[in-house]
């Protein structure tokens, strides 16, 4: 039953409540199912060993972190308790994954509601782009002529429009909720690509293309329509990881750079730059971000504050945590990242994962 409850949950926190329940989302049934989920869960809680990762704790020290920069850095007791609850889905979400996903096919149910997830949102955000998007961009407001995008996300929730470096507006296709940003979108597609290969089977061709090719296929076609420069170095650096075992590490970087090259002619940042030269406006915001941390240390400026400090986001991990929660919230965060990177890098090295010890018991099992 928790494991149900929880895939449900996870439903909608990716699909958003107003997709899910349509005109009874007033009623906040999200938090009903919440609630639920966390009292179905309660039995298994002593039993799991969740409590005692470092990555647990550092999302207990991050939930911390974020009431205490809006309460001290902004000084903001009431949006406090707001960031507060603000954050708590997403690490409820992680709680939730730890404790009832401990078994291959529920690894594997789990891969699929995100595939259903994904394909859902491609499909929404493919659909509105090609009926009749206007060229452009977003309608008018009446008194100012600025872009009124609060009627644009209210028609076209699927899609934000952005302007190139050319001038010209385009269209990235995004999700609600956990995934309302396209780089956000893009990076989850691109996650569940290698998790598509718990479907595949060896020598098993018609499987493969319906669980591993058409699949794929469809997350690839995701990411290109979010134009996510970010997703697009993440599946460069998958690639070449997928490669080098193979080919070689030199042969896998040629390959990244062919597929750069092909990703680039076929527009898939939408026509904004990748390079460095291109981007000067990222070092300013860098540097601004620095100078918030400077000046707001320990606590931050508040949680998802820093866009309304500097204009727009650092569209940098580390410059957007450091100014937001300060040192404090920063070293929960590293907390969580870096245990979680020495994991992969040794389940990643074979020679070094081992199996457990079998249990033998004290005394003979008696024969019936």
């Amino acid at each position: 039953m928790g494991f149900v409850l929880s895939i449900v949950y996870l439903v909608v926190a990716h699909f958003g409540a107003a997709t899910v329940f349509g005109p009874f989302a007033r009623f906040h049934i999200e938090l009903i199912l919440a609630a639920l989920v966390f009292l179905v869960s309660l039995p298994a809680l002593p039993g799991s060993l969740i409590l005692k990762t470092s990555q647990s704790t550092a999302l207990i020290g991050l939930a911390i972190a974020v009431f205490l920069s809006a309460l001290i850095g902004v000084r903001w007791p009431g949006g406090a308790l707001q960031a507060f609850l603000a954050f708590i889905p997403c690490a409820f979400a992680y709680f939730l994954v730890c404790m009832h996903c401990n078994s291959r096919m529920r690894i594997q149910a789990l891969v699929l509601m995100l595939l259903v997830v994904c394909l859902f949102v491609t499909a929404a955000g493919a659909f509105d782009l090609y009926n009749g998007i206007p060229a452009s961009g977003p309608p008018r407001t009446l008194d100012s002529g600025n872009p009124d995008f609060v009627s644009w996300n209210f028609e076209h929730p699927y899609l934000l429009p952005q302007r190139s470096d050319a001038g010209d507006w385009t269209y990235r296709v995004r999700g609600q909720n956990f995934i309302n940003d396209p780089n956000d979108f893009g990076q989850l597609l691109v996650c569940l690509i290698p998790l598509m290969f718990f479907f595949g089977r060896a020598r098993r061709i018609i499987r493969n293309f319906m669980t591993l090719l058409l699949p794929v296929s469809a997350l690839l076609f995701g990411t290109f329509l979010t134009h996510s420069r970010c997703a697009l170095i993440a599946l460069l650096a998958m690639s070449v990881i997928a490669a080098r075992r193979r080919l070689g590490t030199l042969p896998a970087l040629l390959v990244a750079v062919g597929l750069f090259a092909a990703a680039m002619a076929l527009q898939f940042t939408g026509g904004r730059a990748v390079f460095a030269e291109a981007r000067s406006d990222y070092t300013a915001l860098w540097s601004d971000s620095l100078q918030l941390l400077k000046t707001h240390p320990l606590f931050g400026v508040g949680w998802a504050n820093l866009p309304e400090q500097l204009g727009q986001t650092a569209h940098n991990s580390i410059l957007v945590c450091s100014p937001e929660l300060g040192w404090f919230g920063m070293f929960f965060w590293t907390m969580f990242l870096l245990p979680t990177c020495r994991g992969v890098l040794l389940v990643d090295s074979p020679p070094k994962v081992s199996e457990a010890e079998p249990f033998i018991p004290d005394e003979p099992i008696p024969r019936e």
